[in-house]
């Protein structure tokens, strides 16, 4: 499976199994996968500052489409 399909596919997954945060308990846990994710990214892949910026972290992504 190509990169762009997979990455779309895990974020229908989570977002649907946290019912896209409907209610406050949702919305709740999934900010709490996003704060544990992102703590994963940077701690496990990130070496400088600016990898952040030209990288492409999952994490990062699914959290600004989450806000929109």
């Amino acid at each position: 499976m190509p990169q762009q399909q997979s990455t779309k596919f895990i974020e229908s997954v989570i977002l649907t199994l946290y019912n896209y945060a409907s209610n406050p308990r949702e919305e709740f846990l999934l900010l709490k996968l996003f704060a544990t994710s992102l703590q994963q990214e940077i701690l496990g892949h990130i070496e400088n500052l600016g990898d952040i910026v030209t990288g492409n972290p999952l994490a990062i992504k699914m959290v600004v489409d989450f806000h929109r």
